[in-house]
């Protein structure tokens, strides 16, 4: 059943859905300073160049996700696309052979055959940050065996400081067609490291794969893939915003109800949809929902949600009545706590309290009921 046939009597006064109509509102104002990676509808990963939006899809159904925004970050592991070169080299015997289609669709999967089992290939040192959370995060494709071997070590001032090893199986990670995989690991790296160094190792002699698209960057989850070359490249955060007008012509400063269909990326908080400014402010995510008046927590509403997951969750406000419900679910409700005023903007995939913080996902669909829906209208526009 589509969202709109799930909608009360009453209209929304905003609704954007990005998922369907794959373009911005001219009502938003959109930001980010770099090229970014998204996948097309026939899953094929492609380039958005700079201040340009991304509508992402499901890479193997094709399904549109809708609008991706996220945070900055940057994939400190150079020569990302060509692993069988310089820096990368041989760690014991390994060799490397012909070449496959890549997720991008260029021809650049570089095929790695492993002789010996424990054998295999190491990238680029990268310089990291001390008891600090990393995600590393590749694409790989069996061409003989099943697994493979992800081993980091770390150094400080050239002295071993510690290293792990992790067993993926190739076909457990994440399947972005034609054969691709994608792996990601996230630990944190041991007290006094300033180096890592990441090694693809065989599990028997043997193995051999195709391998393209390493990333490695500060965080607890990975985020769409950064190319890189000759050296690391920053991805910027994208920002999507209304104001003014384009905002106070359907906001209801008194009473209303702020909707989000979304989907996670990893464990992030997902901050899909938020009104506010400076230190007042509200917004709805897939975990919970806040309202915070000049400083202080009016309400705080927190749901379970699985990671990479896809979600509906509102929030209904007026003062002293507040509720939440996320996928149909239980109705959770606050009766105390007033609603946060001079408002004066929207935030989309962000939330703004002075500060701007970015969201990490892709949002299907937003909108906004300029009264506080009951809680059983609530259940049926998430359910």
């Amino acid at each position: 059943m589509s969202i709109k046939s799930n909608f009360p009597a009453i209209s929304p006064s905003l609704l954007l859905d990005f998922s369907n109509t794959k373009k911005l509102d001219p009502r938003i104002t959109f930001t980010r300073s770099s090229t970014a990676i998204y996948f097309d509808n026939n899953g094929i990963l492609q380039t958005s160049l700079s201040g340009i939006p991304r509508f992402d899809h499901n890479p193997i159904t094709g399904e549109s996700l809708g609008l991706l925004i996220e945070e900055q970050r940057t994939n400190l592991l150079t020569y990302s696309q060509v692993l069988g070169t310089a820096p990368w080299g041989a760690y014991g015997v390994a060799t490397v052979g012909g070449t496959t289609l890549a997720p991008d669709g260029n021809n650049t999967g570089q095929l790695f055959t492993i002789p010996t089992s424990g054998n295999g290939w190491s990238g680029p040192v990268a310089i990291v940050s001390a008891s600090t959370a990393y995600t590393n995060s590749f694409y790989v494709k069996a061409s003989i065996g099943t697994q493979i071997r992800l081993f980091m070590r770390y150094y400080n001032a050239g002295v071993s400081t510690g290293n792990s090893a992790t067993t993926f199986t190739i076909a457990a990670g994440q399947a972005v067609g034609n054969g691709w995989y994608r792996i990601t690991f996230t630990e944190t790296t041991p007290v006094l490291t300033n180096q890592s160094q990441m090694t693809f190792l065989a599990t028997a002699s043997g193995d051999a794969w195709y391998l393209w698209g390493a990333q490695l960057e500060a965080g607890a989850f990975a985020t769409s893939y950064i190319p890189t070359v000759a050296s690391q490249v920053t991805r910027s955060a994208d920002a999507a915003s209304m104001t003014g007008t384009n905002f106070s012509s359907w906001f209801n400063a008194s009473e209303g109800t702020m909707f989000a269909e979304a989907t996670r990326i990893g464990t992030a908080a997902n901050r899909a949809f938020s009104v506010g400014a400076g230190s007042n402010y509200m917004y709805v995510i897939g975990t919970e929902s806040v309202v915070v008046s000049s400083g202080s927590t009016q309400v705080n509403l927190a749901n379970t949600l699985a990671a990479d997951s896809t979600y509906k969750t509102a929030m209904a406000y007026a003062i002293n009545n507040f509720a939440t419900v996320v996928n149909g679910g239980t109705v959770q409700t606050d009766n105390l706590g007033t609603v946060p005023s001079g408002i004066v903007s929207a935030g989309i995939g962000q939330i703004t309290t002075g500060s701007t913080f970015a969201g990490n996902g892709a949002i299907k669909r937003i909108a906004y009921y300029p009264r506080r829906l009951s809680n059983s209208e609530l259940q049926a526009i998430t359910g």
